[in-house]
Order: C-alpha cells, then sequence, then structure tokens
C-alpha cells in the first residue's frame, strides 16, 4: 500500500468535497414562507437531500470531516489511504497505516482494519465505524457484535461539541480491532450446516414456485461463491454446503455486496454501504458467532 503524507490526503479530502452544502429556505405554491429548508451544494446547487429540515438543524461541511480525518490520523498513528464518496452526504473509507493484518487462511484470505465515515444528509446519524477490507473478494465488512466498532452523532445546532465526543471515542473504536481479529478467528475454526445459515438470513421462502425458485438461487450464488473462493485462497474444495463459519459469513455478505440485483444500479462503494447494514448480513453474522463462542 502506498503510504501518503497527511497533507497529500488531507487535500485529496478537500478537492473531493469542494463545496459547502447551504440550507435555504423552501417556500410554499403563493410564496409563503414554510418554516422549513432544504439542502443544496453550493457549487451546483443539486439537492443534497429528499427531505426538509428545520432552523435548527446545522448541515456539516468538509472542515466537520477533515476534523475526523485529523482525529483518525492521531488514533491509528497514521493512515495509509484514503477513498472519497458523496452520496446524500460524505462517505470516507480510511485504511490505518500500521494495521495488523489478519491472515484467516494463508496470505490470501487476510483482513485489514478499515475505518467508515458516514456523515449522510439522510436523516439517520452521522457515523463512524470500524470494519475490515477483504483481500481476497474486495469485501468491506463489520460485526455488528462486536462492542465499541461504531459509534454517532446527530446534527444539531451543537454539533461541533459533539464531534469532539466523537474525536474522544477514537481509541475505543481502534482498540476494538483486537475483538474483530478474536471473532474472525472463532468463525473460520467452526463448520456450520451453510443452507440452514441462509434460511436463518433470508428467512424461509414463500410458498410459490418463484419464490421457490428464487430461494434455490440464491443458495446456488452463495454456495458458487465459496466454491470459488475456495479455490482463490488454497482450501479443500469439499461440498460447500458445508463450510466454516468465516467462508459461509463471507459467501452471505459477498453475495449481498456483489450480486443482489438493485433498482438504483448503484457503484462499488454504494454497494458496500448497503451490505454493512443489510439485515440478512447482521443476522448470518449473528447466527454464526452464536454457533462459535
Amino acid at each position: 500500500m502506498v503510504a501518503f503524507a497527511k497533507s497529500d490526503l488531507s487535500g485529496m479530502i478537500r478537492n473531493s468535497f469542494a463545496f459547502e452544502v447551504e440550507r435555504r429556505p423552501l417556500f410554499g405554491p403563493s410564496g409563503e414562507e414554510t418554516g422549513m429548508y432544504g439542502l443544496f451544494r453550493n457549487d451546483t446547487n443539486a439537492l443534497v437531500s429528499p427531505t426538509s429540515v428545520s432552523d435548527r438543524y446545522r448541515p456539516h461541511q468538509t472542515a466537520d470531516v477533515l476534523r475526523l480525518f485529523d482525529a483518525a490520523w492521531e488514533a491509528f498513528a497514521g493512515i495509509g489511504d484514503v477513498r472519497c464518496h458523496f452520496n446524500q452526504g460524505h462517505y470516507l473509507t480510511m485504511t490505518p497505516s500500521k494495521e495488523t493484518r489478519l491472515e484467516l487462511f494463508g496470505a490470501v484470505d487476510s483482513i485489514f482494519p478499515r475505518l467508515v465515515v458516514s456523515a449522510g444528509y439522510n436523516g439517520k446519524p452521522f457515523q463512524l465505524e470500524l470494519g475490515w477490507y477483504r483481500d481476497m473478494c474486495k469485501n468491506l465488512a463489520r460485526l455488528r457484535q462486536v462492542q465499541g466498532v461504531s459509534t454517532k452523532i446527530r446534527h444539531t445546532l451543537t454539533i461541533t461539541d459533539r464531534i469532539d465526543g466523537i474525536i474522544d471515542s477514537f481509541t475505543t473504536v481502534r482498540d476494538s480491532w483486537a475483538t474483530v481479529r478474536e471473532k474472525a478467528i472463532a468463525m473460520e475454526g467452526i463448520i456450520v450446516d451453510v443452507p440452514e445459515i441462509i434460511t436463518k438470513a433470508f428467512g424461509e421462502p414463500g410458498d410459490s414456485q418463484v419464490a421457490q425458485r428464487h430461494a434455490e438461487q440464491r443458495q446456488e450464488a452463495i454456495t458458487g461463491r465459496i466454491h470459488r473462493e475456495r479455490g482463490v485462497s488454497g482450501r479443500a474444495m469439499g461440498s460447500a454446503l458445508r463450510a466454516t463459519g468465516w467462508e459461509t459469513y463471507n459467501g452471505i455478505q459477498g453475495y449481498v455486496q456483489h450480486d443482489i440485483r438493485r433498482n438504483s444500479s448503484p457503484g462499488m462503494f454504494d454497494r458496500m454501504l448497503l451490505a454493512l447494514n443489510d439485515p440478512a448480513v447482521e443476522v448470518a453474522e449473528r447466527e454464526i458467532l452464536a454457533l462459535a463462542s
């Protein structure tokens, strides 16, 4: 991984988010004041969020995102890389430069920590999460069952004070990586029934032929992914209906991130974000970790 100077990375963030988000009043059909506001980019005048906000809402800006980057740099003793994305808010993924890479099965199937900042204007809290990036399949994931991997903040006029609170929690988020490593190793150490975990994650299919066929196709896609990843990692090529908890979790998470059809045709970064919060992935994690405990 190429090492960047702090000034280079902060410059990348500024260049990617070289605009402000303004709160502008919304008016009724006859020009009357509504007391509500819309959020707009000041460079393109594009609407940032489809929902209106009150006069108490203070939209965060690039400067706020940069403050979090500075805190991450200090907590992780440097950041190796930053990726920026804007879609109804600012999104960053940051890779610590001194991370402890974990090899789950040889050098190929390894993960390393990835810090995700989600600063959306979609009514959801400003969020900081510590997940992992898996080299083999280019998956971005996180374990929700691990305490300390995420923290949240709401948008109000006191956002500056609340950001200070988030900065204070960076060390806790950083230290949660040790527990994430332990859980990943535990998942790799057990064998599970793959169809059973898939059914628990996605629910029982309906009785119609369409629902049954869709469930079959989903299982085929997930077990096919497990089978292909075994070939890449050098694992034994046995039946994909029985697999380690780690293989099964990544099969389901990878299916959700890469394979599910999305009406909006999202790009790779948006697919990563959708998978991070997918309920089926969360259920798969919970079921597998329960078996591994």
